[in-house]
């Protein structure tokens, strides 16, 4: 049933949807996360657990967890900039590209403020991530403060 909302509609089903069904499934989505990364219920059936993993990871960018997804457009980031030499513009004619560009622009922004997934008490990782890939690159973002 999952499958058979995403791929129309390419979103995730919304637990605050005003459609019982939709509502429905977009809570079981997230239900599913929490035993996923809890290894509890559903989610302790070895098959189960690598089915799970399996549409997850074919849908990474529509139903991922904010970690998966964040970490999966790192690496498109990551890979971009090692093959262009350059960062993804926001304003591209190519919709992989502007939404990337989009993303790299949000996270620099949250970087500078030390928000959302930037932020260093909340999310050190992420952060610590996007730090040593701009210090990796430093001539792409020459406007940004790293941290030591």
């Amino acid at each position: 049933t999952l499958k058979k909302f995403i791929e129309p509609y390419n979103k995730r089903p919304n637990k605050r949807s005003e459609d019982d069904n939709i509502k429905n499934l977009g809570g079981w989505l997230c239900y599913q996360h929490t035993n996923y990364a809890k290894n509890i219920n559903s989610m302790k059936d070895k098959n189960k657990r690598l089915l799970w993993k399996i549409l997850v990871d074919k849908y990474i960018d529509i139903i991922g967890s904010d970690d998966e997804i964040w970490m999966n457009n790192y690496e498109k980031l990551k890979k971009f900039i090692e093959t262009c030499n350059k960062r993804p513009n926001k304003r591209s004619e190519d919709d992989n590209i502007k939404k990337l560009g989009g993303w790299d622009a949000n996270q620099r922004h949250n970087y500078k403020d030390n928000n959302g997934s930037m932020n260093k008490e909340t999310q050190p990782v992420q952060r610590a991530l996007f730090t040593e890939l701009m210090r990796s690159y430093q001539h792409l973002f020459p406007d940004i403060i790293l941290d030591e």
